[in-house]
């Protein structure tokens, strides 16, 4: 949420406001990419280190992908909370964007599995 500042009426129509230049935080992508880096070796490595031993056993990705779900579950059940602590303290808006941005993420990261299959049987 953004803080409000009082405007006295007199300086906003003779010009004497002046517009505050905000800071940009320029490790934010750095983070995002080194972490995105990370995630992709880890998975080349998890998919080619264990192959399939039996028709029914998981392979690497598999299994990668499982345990990701796992943490996925739990960052929703957090989301969620989050959003019914918005509304608890009644900022109903902000709860129902975080509700539906949670619940979206959740169902395509959960579908995520059965859209690989599908691409790869094209």
């Amino acid at each position: 949420m953004k803080r409000v500042e009082k405007v006295a009426w007199n300086s906003f129509f003779n010009g004497d406001i002046v517009v505050k230049e905000e800071k940009i935080n320029k490790w934010i992508p750095v983070v995002v990419t080194g972490s995105m880096i990370i995630l992709k070796t880890g998975v080349v490595l998890a998919a080619s280190s264990t192959p399939v031993v039996a028709a029914g056993a998981a392979g690497g990705l598999a299994k990668l992908l499982g345990e990701l779900l796992v943490v996925c579950d739990y960052i929703a059940w957090g989301g969620m909370l989050a959003s019914g602590l918005s509304w608890m303290f009644n900022n109903k808006t902000v709860a129902i964007e975080r509700a539906v941005g949670v619940t979206a993420g959740y169902l395509i990261i959960r579908k995520s599995w059965a859209y690989i299959t599908f691409l790869k049987s094209i």
